[in-house]
């Protein structure tokens, strides 16, 4: 049986997530396990304890607690060398998460971006 994909989603909007999860439920079908933070205590604590075990990552600019797209990149950046999408409603945030080390943007084109990571990631796997 092959492993699931694990992924983290920074997501503190519950329709914004809801809208995440659709696009990648479609992409990833049953093949996903998706693991969701709402703030930047949780991605330290989830990201800490697992950070190894994540196939790729959704960011957003902005959490509740007011961590900032700066932060929130920073602090994954140096321990984790898989996709990061920068998933920003603006592309002004999007641009500026890709200039601190965001991989991918999402935005309007976050299901083709989801489709290339996982064209890329099953690859990876065989």
């Amino acid at each position: 049986m092959r492993k699931k994909f694990q992924i983290l989603v920074a997501e503190d909007t519950d329709s914004k997530f809801i809208l995440i999860e659709f696009d990648i439920s479609k992409i990833f079908v049953s093949d996903a396990n998706i693991a969701r933070v709402k703030t930047l205590a949780e991605l330290e604590r989830v990201f800490s304890e697992r950070s190894n075990d994540f196939s790729f990552i959704v960011l957003d600019a902005n959490l509740a607690d007011g961590a900032t797209l700066r932060l929130l990149t920073l602090k994954i950046k140096p321990n984790f060398n898989g996709p990061i999408i920068a998933n920003s409603s603006s592309a002004k945030n999007r641009a500026t998460q890709m200039k601190f080390g965001c991989t991918h943007a999402g935005g309007n084109n976050f299901s083709k971006t989801l489709t290339g990571i996982k064209a890329m990631l099953v690859s990876n796997r065989q």
